[in-house]
């Protein structure tokens, strides 16, 4: 039974349904340190988790987002051939909608121009994000050592594509508005002869995010001891190297916070009761700060959790 499935899977493997896709393959040959979204989004996904080759849907890690050209890359044509249609769906998703005729097409070349690396600097966790609220997460954070989490650090993103097809078998193509940044769907906004035999379609201000990299952070969470504050009164909650004190609470539940540290840090924070709010206060260092009414007029419940994320390799 092992050998049959071997051999099955080997099968499998030489089928032509099941190789790399051609964004796949270029990806694996000339920057092997990214992974191919497969398919493509309008969004670059930086600060979520990977799980996986699945990246989480929220976002819990925030930093500063900063564009820049790729290096070893100015554009790449990408060709397809055989089963057009579904090939540009597996890369592209619904951001590239092939049209009336795409049936009929036999080859096309696809090129990504304009391809910048987005990556996110200076990276702290969300003290008010989904990961800090689940609690199976934060007894993992809490513990000695904290937890490893994969981050999406990097992204690749073309800010044009141009798809250049043969003479008399032509389909129809339009870029999704999600690759805009939103608006409407776009037809090319160029159209021009690429070869005596072929057309060439261009579009150019695209957000096409093919390509991603995540990088190994540690993230580890310290509580201070729950406190009661008098509110108004300048008694603090610490916890090194920073304090918190509750400055206001109204009737139905609003208060303001102030969160200083010893380097000289300050921040005004506002948030509903029961709520966190967070604040990022240095390198990779960021607090999570949440108040509830006291058992008395006048007095605060305060809970204030310092989150720390580091490199892990």
């Amino acid at each position: 039974m092992r050998s049959t499935s071997l051999v099955l899977a080997l099968a499998l493997i030489a089928l032509p349904g099941c190789s790399s896709s051609p964004v796949a393959k270029v990806i694996a040959e000339d920057a092997p340190q990214y992974l191919s979204k497969a398919p493509a989004t309008g969004d670059p996904e930086l600060g979520r988790r990977l799980m996986g080759m699945t990246v989480e849907t929220n976002a819990c890690f925030v930093g500063v987002a900063k564009p820049q050209p790729f290096a070893s890359w100015k554009e790449r044509t990408l060709s397809y051939e055989g089963n057009v249609g579904a090939k540009l769906q597996k890369d592209f998703g619904p951001l590239l909608k092939a049209g009336a005729g795409v049936e009929s097409v036999e080859k096309i070349e696809v090129t990504l121009g304009d391809i910048q690396e987005i990556s996110l600097d200076k990276v702290y966790f969300d003290p008010a994000s989904a990961c800090a609220a689940d609690e199976s997460l934060r007894k993992d954070y809490a513990r000695e050592g904290g937890r490893e989490e994969k981050v999406v650090t990097r992204a690749l993103r073309a800010g044009s594509i141009a798809i250049t097809q043969a003479m008399g078998m032509q389909a129809s193509f339009e870029v999704a508005a999600a690759a805009f940044g939103g608006g409407a769907a776009r037809g090319p906004a160029s159209a021009s002869a690429g070869t005596a035999n072929s057309t060439r379609s261009s579009w150019s201000g695209t957000q096409l995010y093919f390509a991603h990299r995540a990088e190994d952070m540690r993230v580890t969470q310290a509580g201070a001891p729950q406190c009661a504050l008098s509110v108004g009164r300048g008694q603090s909650c610490d916890l090194a190297p920073c304090g918190a004190v509750v400055t206001s609470m109204s009737a139905k539940g609003k208060w303001g916070a102030t969160v200083s540290c010893r380097d000289g840090f300050k921040a005004n924070l506002k948030g509903t009761a029961g709520t966190w709010a967070g604040v990022h206060t240095g390198n990779g260092v960021s607090y999570g700060l949440r108040v509830t009414p006291g058992t008395q007029v006048g007095m605060a419940t305060v809970d204030f959790e310092r989150w720390t994320v580091v490199t892990a390799r």
